[in-house]
């Protein structure tokens, strides 16, 4: 098996895993459980990380089970989202940089939800090094969307503070 075989066999099998916790709730929303706590991951980053992995891996392959289960589930943290950015863990760069990561996949509608959400989501004010680069993204992509130059401030702070 060449290496590209052997990486999309892990991502394959990663999936098919990751799509064991996520499990519909009573009003049909599709809810990333924790499969150690028992618990969904709303508040931390594995909801919207799992849900963009389903998303644009399922688009890449033309897996379209997937990419709906994907988008079932990033639809379910959306309409949420106000209520699970209010919890203390809540990871803002990290779920924010998972928004942005989906918005080309999917349609316009959603898109312009993503694009409302992230522009009206904070970034953290953790100063902590791997966070920088996904709030840089995040802050360029917004930029990219409204051409708002808070966003480029943004962007040259995280910048210096990586390069220090």
């Amino acid at each position: 098996m060449n290496k590209q075989n052997y990486i999309q066999d892990i991502i394959e099998k990663t999936l098919a895993k990751c799509l064991t916790w996520v499990q519909k709730i009573d009003d049909g929303l599709d809810l990333f459980i924790d499969p150690n706590d028992g618990e969904e991951i709303s508040a931390h980053y594995g909801a919207t990380h799992a849900a963009a992995s389903f998303i644009i891996w399922g688009k890449e392959t033309d897996n379209e089970e997937l990419y709906n289960k994907g988008m079932s589930l990033l639809h379910s943290i959306l309409k949420r989202w106000d209520t699970s950015k209010q919890l203390p863990a809540f990871h803002y760069d990290f779920n924010n940089f998972a928004l942005c990561l989906v918005v080309d996949y999917v349609d316009d509608k959603t898109k312009a939800l993503i694009q409302k959400t992230v522009c009206d989501t904070s970034d953290s004010n953790h100063y902590t090094i791997n966070w920088l680069p996904m709030r840089w993204m995040v802050n360029k992509t917004r930029f990219e969307w409204t051409s708002n130059s808070k966003y480029h401030d943004i962007i040259n702070r995280c910048k210096k503070t990586i390069t220090k």
